[in-house]
C-alpha cells in the first residue's frame, strides 16, 4: 500500500469516526434534555444546593431574598 492510499484511508476512517461521535453527541444531548425534563427542575442539583444553603442560613437566622 502506498504512502499516499494510506493517508487517504486514514482519513476516510477518521471521518466516518466524526461522523459517529457527532451522532452519539446527539443523542447524549437529547437522552440527558430528556431526564432533566423528567425530573423537573426541584431535583436539579443547584436547587438542592441551594436549598440545603437556605436551610442551614436559616439556622443561623439568615434570610434570603426570594427571587
Amino acid at each position: 500500500m502506498s504512502r499516499k492510499a494510506f493517508v487517504e484511508k486514514k482519513a476516510k476512517e477518521r471521518e466516518e469516526i466524526r461522523e459517529k461521535v457527532q451522532e452519539l453527541s446527539k443523542k447524549r444531548d437529547a437522552f440527558i434534555e430528556d431526564e432533566l425534563k423528567k425530573r423537573g427542575s426541584k431535583d436539579a442539583f443547584d436547587e438542592v444546593v441551594l436549598q440545603a444553603l437556605h436551610d442551614q442560613a436559616a439556622k443561623k437566622g439568615i434570610k434570603f431574598d426570594d427571587k
